[in-house]
């Protein structure tokens, strides 16, 4: 299976190009729309794919890893969940953070399998 990288941003907090949009074998993929999980998938079995669209990919990763963790980081915060509380009356601001804490464990598995990946691709 074929991963390229069909579209990428730069983004100003890595300072570098991450992945948007990604074709894999023949079907495109909007990386903001495709879980953690179902990316690491990709990399199951057997994949050919560049150094360099790898590197996009590893860098949307850890980008949406960041944005994770800062939400996270957040919802620790009194002050968000008493916001939090205001606006959901009727959602239980436990399950919220548990959701919160396990996007960003799946993300971080992600980026490290497709880091290591990478590594063995340039070793």
């Amino acid at each position: 299976m074929k991963i390229t990288v069909t579209k990428t941003f730069t983004s100003k907090s890595l300072s570098t190009d991450c992945a948007v949009n990604v074709k894999v074998g023949r079907k495109s993929h909007d990386l903001n729309k495709t879980s953690a999980d179902d990316i690491s998938s990709w990399f199951d079995g057997k994949f050919e794919v560049s150094v360099d669209d790898l590197r996009n990919i590893a860098a949307f990763l850890l980008f949406r890893l960041r944005k994770n963790e800062y939400s996270r980081n957040r919802a620790n915060d009194a002050g968000f969940q008493a916001w939090f509380q205001g606006k959901n009356p009727t959602k239980d601001y436990s399950q919220y953070k548990a959701g919160l804490t396990k996007k960003a464990n799946t993300n971080r598995q992600a980026y490290d399998k497709v880091c290591a990946i990478g590594k063995a691709m340039t070793a």
